[in-house]
């Protein structure tokens, strides 16, 4: 009885954490020879004050395409 109602609210809260995914997911577009701009959230390497910092740096031109994810 426990497990079935565990179970239960295991597919329930993955339902629901898809449903807030595909809301929010947005498709890039990007083709071969497209420019892009790079965010910098997570980049730590750079030693300079972060408030000073710009939020993108680019443009960057894509050369060739490797999978969905990365180019």
């Amino acid at each position: 009885m426990a497990r079935n109602c565990a179970d239960d609210c295991i597919k329930q809260s993955f339902r629901y954490e898809k449903t807030r995914w595909d809301e929010s997911y947005i498709e890039l577009d990007i083709k071969e020879g497209d420019l892009v701009y790079v965010s910098r959230v997570h980049f730590r390497n750079i030693s300079s004050n972060p408030k000073f910092r710009e939020s993108f740096i680019g443009s960057f031109l894509i050369l060739r395409l490797v999978g969905m994810n990365a180019v």
